[in-house]
């Protein structure tokens, strides 16, 4: 048996050709075998990354055993590299981008549990740096490993940028805010990335307008309050320049501002579920939207620039009360899937035929046939939904 003593509290022993480590004498876990497959040619693009966790994908245990074949790597070789391993996270205090999240957080917990001093010190902070700073996926393994409950909101707040905001919002809503990642960001919150706050989350809150604290938020990326009271948006809202989410569903808005045109990085506008009876002729400003959900509203009428959304891909506005829509539609470039269902329209434009990538268009409930033009859509092999 080969023995390495990391510090007074860590120890590797290779027993029966497996490292294992243990805690203050006690077997804490057996090491998994790991190799980074990186061709020589792509060594560079190690420079760009963070921590082990970020070369997930670089990891290959394709030598381990592959068909019940095991490649011969010396259990000395494999013990020793663990010893390295773990002598090196140590020596840098305990830094969990030098391990695996699955190892590092869980051995740094027991060294805490243990009372290490080093642990003590360092298992509250990696877990915020790591969160704060870390992408999604390191994100919600805190969160669903229960890693974050160590940290109070205010300690956690205490390390980002806009602290004050997320807790004058707390404050006014009644509630504290929780802690969201972007792997959940629609449930009520916010989410952080960079130690910035990038996406705020108010739904159900019975808010009859946008809290005016938001627009301090510059760096903000997405914005959702449905299924509140909403009856208006804040002219304000053009000056989230960052905005590429907003999420106003199921509320009670009579229009959209002529500020939003000025969203220039917005993708997605849900405005489903509301009393919209147009739209703003800025509307086609918005050059960046790809998604576009405005259905049952009581609009009557597009404006003619909603054809300038050449990276529109999905439009639907059924059950609306629209009866006449423009020619400049055929200039939509991108859109795929058009739904203008139970809407009282009397004629389609004869430039939808010239939407190339235009592969579903709904009709449902409509009483015209539109026959002429259905027939040439059918021709390219658009799907007709009736």
């Amino acid at each position: 048996m080969k023995e390495f003593k990391v510090n007074e509290f860590i120890t590797l022993k290779l027993e029966n050709k497996k490292s294992n480590i243990y805690i203050k004498g006690e077997l804490f876990q057996q090491c998994k075998f790991l190799l980074i497959n990186i061709p020589l040619e792509e060594m560079n693009s190690l420079n760009k990354l963070d921590s082990v966790d970020d070369a997930a994908e670089l990891l290959d245990s394709s030598l381990e055993e592959i068909e019940g074949y095991h490649y011969d790597i010396p259990p000395e070789s494999e013990f020793w590299a663990h010893c390295s391993n773990l002598q090196v996270w140590y020596e840098n205090d305990y830094n969990t981008r030098l391990l695996h999240s699955n190892l590092a957080f869980s051995l740094l917990q027991r060294l805490y549990e243990i009372g290490d001093p080093l642990a003590k010190k360092k298992y509250k902070e990696e877990i915020a740096k790591r969160f704060i700073y870390g992408n999604k996926k390191i994100q919600f393994f805190l969160i669903e490993q229960g890693y974050l409950d160590i940290l109070s909101l205010e300690e956690f707040l205490s390390l980002i940028k806009d602290s004050d905001i997320i807790t004058k919002l707390g404050v006014l809503l009644g509630t504290p805010m929780r802690i969201n990642t972007k792997s959940n960001p629609y449930s009520y919150g916010f989410v952080v990335e960079d130690a910035t706050v990038k996406w705020i989350s108010l739904n159900n809150c019975r808010l009859s307008t946008v809290p005016e604290v938001i627009k301090e938020l510059k760096s903000l990326e997405g914005l959702v309050i449905r299924r509140n009271l909403l009856k208006r948006l804040p002219e304000w809202i053009g000056d989230l320049s960052h905005l590429e989410v907003l999420d106003v569903s199921n509320n009670q808005l009579r229009e959209i501002p002529e500020s939003i045109g000025s969203l220039k990085k917005l993708k997605r506008l849900k405005a489903q579920h509301n009393r919209l009876k147009e739209l703003p002729i800025s509307i086609g400003d918005l050059q960046s939207l790809v998604m576009f959900y405005a259905y049952d509203n009581l609009i009557e009428s597009l404006p003619e620039t909603i054809g300038k959304l050449v990276s529109l891909k999905d439009l639907v506005l059924r059950n609306n009360r629209i009866n006449f829509i423009p020619e400049s539609l055929g200039l939509m470039s991108s859109l795929k899937n058009l739904d203008i269902g139970e809407n009282p329209v009397q004629k389609l434009p004869d430039s939808i035929i010239h939407l190339k990538y235009l592969s579903s268009l709904h009709l449902k409930g409509l009483d015209k046939e539109f026959i002429g033009i259905v027939d040439v859509l059918k021709r390219k092999q658009v799907n007709i939904l009736k």
